[in-house]
């Protein structure tokens, strides 16, 4: 793309045929950056109507997938619901033990130890 210019060229030629250049190289890219853009627009929009067609069974099928994920979310909330009640508990009976401090089940298990003392003091 490069020619040599004759060296008696006066410079205002060279300089009127690099601007020619110039130009048409920059209206081809123009033109052709116009012709990508038109044939991405239509490539782009069968590609939506094609899109539009495949979701349209998803939507159909959208209330049942809608009720099992709420099923879903309805199971973990309980399962989380039951883990948080057992930390709680195995904490607060840790926090207790450390503490030396007697909990429920002690309680009642020192009511049927005394229950069963008294039932064996009655017998006697």
């Amino acid at each position: 793309m490069n020619r040599q210019v004759p060296p008696d060229f006066p410079p205002e030629v060279e300089t009127r045929e690099a601007r020619r250049r110039a130009t048409g190289a920059g209206r081809g890219l123009w033109l052709a950056g116009l012709g990508a853009a038109a044939r991405c627009g239509e490539a782009g929009q069968r590609l939506f109507d094609r899109l539009v067609e495949r979701g349209r069974p998803l939507a159909a099928r959208r209330p049942a997938w809608m009720s099992q994920a709420k099923e879903r979310a309805g199971e973990i909330a309980r399962g989380l619901e039951t883990l948080v009640r057992d930390t709680a508990a195995y904490e607060r009976r840790r926090l207790l033990a450390k503490l030396n401090v007697a909990s429920r089940e002690d309680f009642q298990l020192l009511a049927r130890r005394l229950d069963a003392l008294g039932r064996k003091l009655d017998a006697f």
